[in-house]
């Protein structure tokens, strides 16, 4: 499940949350994933510079199941869109093999692979002509299969990007104690805070994993988008 949340126009503590869709998986022909990707949603976000001046920030998140065979897709659907940072989950990668993967345009710049199981793993991507980042070494809040994380400061901008997955087998209690825990080392009351990622939670009313996730993001000030 991919959500949408966003900043409270008077939230106490200034945060966004960002999820973008989910789409096929490495057995689909690379036309079917094309047009899965293209009705994939943008969040912009509002962000001051330097100068203090207002820009506009595009983030875009895909859970790609397996990183390694959609590299040309992905390439050419961002050379047309141009987003400034890129969150990839379920990349499927090693350390070794995620470190050699090139998109045209972008930079790796923090990536998180499984330790011990298969598949999962997150990677988020900055355009090439942003060069005042940081990343962000969130392996302390990372588990295997429950939560996965990865993230990097933009410095002019004042925003931190934080990558997250959790598989559907995955334990949204663990997930929830690991994000609470990261949002409390790393959310700065100067900065924006953007999270997105594949949550894999109901949302629906009825469900009460989905409760749990919605209430700790209510008391950062977030609030949900849309699926």
């Amino acid at each position: 499940m991919s959500i949408d949340f966003s900043q409270k126009k008077n939230a106490s503590k200034n945060r966004i949350t960002s999820g973008i869709d989910n789409y096929g998986d490495q057995h689909r022909s690379s036309e079917e994933v094309l047009e899965r990707v293209t009705t994939a949603k943008l969040l912009g976000v509002n962000v001051k510079n330097k100068l203090g001046k207002q820009d506009m920030m595009s983030v875009f998140h895909i859970n790609s199941q397996c990183l390694s065979n959609k590299v040309e897709i992905f390439s050419h659907f961002l050379r047309e869109y141009n987003f400034d940072v890129v969150g990839i989950s379920e990349h499927w990668l090693t350390n070794e093999k995620i470190n050699k993967i090139k998109i045209n345009g972008y930079n790796l710049a923090s990536s998180y692979c499984r330790r011990s199981l298969e598949h999962g793993g997150v990677a988020v991507f900055v355009r090439h002509d942003i060069n005042n980042f940081r990343s962000m070494s969130l392996e302390e809040f990372s588990v295997d299969l429950h939560s996965e994380f990865c993230g990097l400061d933009l410095v002019d901008t004042h925003a931190r990007v934080v990558v997250t997955y959790r598989s559907g087998k995955g334990s949204i209690d663990t997930f929830i104690s690991q994000l609470e825990g990261l949002l409390d080392k790393y959310w700065l009351p100067t900065n924006k805070f953007i999270l997105m990622g594949d949550f894999n939670v109901d949302f629906n009313a009825s469900s009460s994993d989905g409760r749990k996730l919605l209430t700790l993001l209510a008391s950062y000030g977030l609030e949900r988008r849309g699926e």
